[in-house]
């Protein structure tokens, strides 16, 4: 599989560059985005966390401080417009998927699982990653779309 390491090679690969307020950045596939299905893969640019210094750190741990976190989420959330709640949950590295039916459902991280899926208007469906691969999944015919977080544990699980 080819590196994309060029401007034109990501665009030519269907992304592209979202510039955000205070300096957040992030990479937007913009087929999904043509579709209805607003996204937008995070860098570390642009946050309020302490360490690394300035990071935009959207997870929820690493012993971050809890305002630090909805800071960071709020700026991140804005670069896709005003109104979003943001989903996410406790990765385990399993093969468990969450649906979130009501907009209540958003507001729980507890629940243990690898990916989430949704059909709800204004709900961003949110996974962490280091070395594991974030995929999303979209049917801009049923307007569903899923968030998954792609580790080799998961994705050798039955």
């Amino acid at each position: 599989m080819e590196t994309i390491t060029t401007e034109t090679k990501l665009d030519r690969a269907g992304f592209v560059w979202r510039d955000g307020k205070e300096g957040v950045r992030a990479l937007v596939c913009a087929p999904l985005e043509g579709d209805g299905f607003a996204n937008a893969f995070s860098t570390r640019g642009g946050g309020v966390s302490l360490y690394p210094e300035g990071s935009l750190n959207l997870a929820g741990f690493d012993e971050d401080a809890a305002e630090n976190i909805r800071e960071n989420r709020r700026r991140f959330t804005y670069l896709l417009g005003t109104g979003w709640m943001l989903a996410a949950c406790w990765q385990v590295h399993g093969s468990d998927v969450r649906v979130v039916r009501e907009p209540s459902d958003a507001e729980s991280e507890s629940e243990r699982c690898d990916a989430l899926t949704s059909g709800l208007q204004g709900v961003l469906l949110g996974v962490k990653t280091a070395d594991c691969v974030p995929v999303l999944l979209a049917d801009a015919r049923r307007g569903a779309c899923a968030a998954v977080h792609a580790g080799w544990r998961g994705t050798l699980a039955e």
